[in-house]
């Protein structure tokens, strides 16, 4: 009866249960058509062993594509699209054949009533959890319940999957490709279909399937599909479900928009005007989101989706880390790919005042530019008119918002972070592209660097820590010894945040057990008043030969000292990133941090998994984590 196509992208269990369910559910003999993205956790396998007609390609090229590709295959008139997470109810073919049949026409939508866990406040969708899983599905109750809630169908709705004849898809071209990977392609689906002259778009209230919602939407980079959309039809997603497809409903009141405008083509709203020239103004264009895309990956030579071939070597490059030092620090793995990826550019940095000195020794750097972390209006309007589309390239580490606006104003190519939240969505309409900022499970330096796979540049893991000879001779000025001739360790008493502080006797006594092994202790700090007070205090209980350079030195100076140090003990703090940056032998001491996203970055770490694990003491490379295990550890 139907051509039922299915794209899947590494969802072997859910795409087993999809197929399953339609082969045992359907009332009649219907053509299956997989297309396999990757296909790396045995799909393609088992696929082919099915007897499943398939297609192919070596790596995701998301649904606008997939779609159409697999379209182009099918053999029967009436098509159906749908997830590989779903799964069918039976009696659902014979629903949709009624439909077909009472609606007197081929120019039409005709959509399932989907069953999920959750429905996200959507009344078009029912609400019932029969798992989240294949592991967990409870299959025995979901065949005894899934027609439990009577729903009528409902005219002038959409939903998944979608039903269609092929010679109306084949009119209106399928998807639209400048919508690939796929946000907002079934609107704009939606959108042609009524242009072409359709005024049938129908949910089955019996056609049923269960959606497991697994979202393979969370492993890409998202296109900007509201955006597209507006750019190409001048009104929003929004309008347009509301004024028109809302006008099918019997019994709803016409909509003034609709009544006012009745020819095929939605006219351009108010809303849709202004979003336009916003986006203008962005200096962005409604095709931007497919550039970066391949029509046939690893197939088609001379053609890459690596968005380095898209900047053509940056000439100005602005790196935005307006936080703490230890933030600073932690980009300059970034700072490192890009000097290696380009060269020739020049990369500058914007950071808060005060947390310059980390990278000022930095070789990748061509200039350091700092704003006051409470900058006034004046101030501000000197860093934007300086800083205005001057560089090639800009991006930012951070989530937050003023990096994320510094990163606007300065590049034309401009990448920052999101973390998927509603709160933070409208940072990605200043972003060319965005990615993933994790909160907890990744380490800084792994979720940094997600920028760099971002530009399609080869990923640098150094933490990169640098002096020039002039500090040595500060150094070697300051200490009461000569570097090379007696054997020390470096202790870093202070944070910057007293919980992370580790207690005052332990230091006195970690100092003598030192002396006796025939180790000096060197004391280590800033020049804040209240740190150097601190660590004089305990210098004071210290064994005589202890030396103490609190205040005394920059962090450059501080770097040659650590990087001369038989070992160094500090908290959680930059120095301690320094330390382990460098290879010295480091214990870090932490107190209610998470060592995954804030653990120091050992020497010569390399791999893609995060080096520490949430709790407890343990050991990676040059450095040995200290913390307990206790339940309030991380908080």
């Amino acid at each position: 009866m139907f051509s039922i196509v299915i794209p899947t992208w590494n969802n072997l269990e859910y795409l087993k249960l999809c197929v399953d369910s339609i082969r045992r559910h359907s009332q009649s003999n219907h053509e299956i058509i997989i297309h396999i993205n990757d296909g790396s956790d045995g799909t393609l396998e088992w696929v082919k062993a099915q007897g499943i007609k398939y297609s192919h390609t070596a790596k995701n090229i998301g649904i606008c594509l997939a779609v159409n590709h697999l379209v182009a295959q099918t053999s029967r008139d009436w098509v159906l699209y749908m997830n590989d997470d779903m799964v069918a109810c039976p009696g659902w073919d014979t629903a949709f054949a009624g439909a077909i049949e009472s609606g007197g026409t081929d120019l039409a939508l005709f959509f399932s009533t989907m069953i999920q866990p959750d429905n996200g406040r959507n009344p078009n969708i029912i609400k019932m959890n029969f798992g989240t899983t294949p592991e967990n599905f409870d299959e025995s109750r979901f065949l005894r319940e899934y027609l439990s809630e009577a729903r009528p169908d409902i005219e002038g709705g959409e939903a998944q999957p979608t039903l269609f004849h092929r010679k109306w898809w084949m009119m209106v071209g399928g998807y639209s490709l400048e919508f690939s990977p796929g946000m907002s392609s079934d609107d704009d689906l939606l959108m042609k279909f009524w242009v072409a002259g359709c005024r049938h778009f129908r949910i089955v209230g019996s056609s049923r399937f269960y959606h497991f919602s697994c979202k393979s939407t969370g492993r890409i980079r998202r296109n900007k599909g509201g955006r597209i959309f507006v750019m190409k039809w001048g009104i929003t997603q929004k309008e347009f479900k509301q004024h028109y497809l809302g006008s099918l409903r019997p019994g709803a009141a016409p909509s003034k928009l609709a009544v006012r405008h009745p020819g095929l083509f939605p006219r351009t709203t108010l809303s849709g005007r202004l979003r336009r020239a916003a986006y203008g103004l962005l200096g962005e264009h409604p095709l931007q989101d497919i550039e970066l895309w391949d029509s046939e990956p690893g197939q088609v030579p001379g053609h890459t989706d690596n968005p380095a071939t898209v900047l053509k070597d940056p000439r100005r490059i602005l790196v935005v880390v307006t936080l703490r030092i230890g933030d600073v620090l932690l980009s300059t793995p970034v700072i490192r790919s890009l000097h290696l990826a380009w060269p020739q550019a020049k990369i500058d940095v914007l950071v808060f005042e005060g947390t310059e000195g980390v990278l000022l020794r930095n070789p990748d750097i061509h200039r350091v530019l700092t704003v006051p972390a409470r900058a006034g209006f004046w101030q501000h309007l000197r860093l934007i008119l300086g800083l205005f589309r001057r560089y090639d390239v800009a991006l930012t580490t951070l989530l937050g918002d003023r990096p994320t606006l510094y990163t606007w104003i300065a590049g034309k190519a401009r990448f920052g972070m999101q973390d998927g939240s509603k709160k933070e969505h409208w940072k990605q309409y200043l972003l060319t592209r965005w990615a993933k900022f994790e909160h907890v499970d990744t380490h800084t330096v792994l979720t940094n660097l997600g920028l760099v796979d971002l530009l399609g540049i080869k990923r640098n893991h150094e933490v990169v820590v640098a002096w020039n000879p002039s500090d040595e001779v500060s150094v070697a000025g300051a200490l009461p010894f000569a570097i090379g001739t007696e054997t020390f360790a470096v202790l870093h008493m202070s944070p910057k945040f007293s919980y992370k502080m580790w207690h005052r006797n332990g230091w006195i006594e970690l100092a003598q057990w030192l002396e006796v092994n025939g180790i000096r202790s060197v004391l280590t700090g800033s020049n804040d008043p209240a740190e150097m007070a601190y660590v004089e205090q305990i210098y004071r209980s210290m064994p005589p030969g202890t030396v103490s350079l609190a205040g005394k030195l920059s962090l450059a100076e501080n770097a040659f000292l650590i990087s001369r140090a038989k070992y160094y003990v500090g908290p959680d703090t930059a120095l301690t990133h320094m330390a382990a940056a460098l290879g010295t032998p480091t214990v870090a001491l932490f107190g209610p941090s998470n060592p995954v996203k804030w653990g120091p970055w050992p020497k010569g770490y390399e791999d893609t998994r995060n080096p520490y694990r949430t709790r407890g003491t343990q050991r990676v490379n040059n450095v040995v984590l200290v913390q307990g295990g206790g339940d309030c550890v991380p908080c």
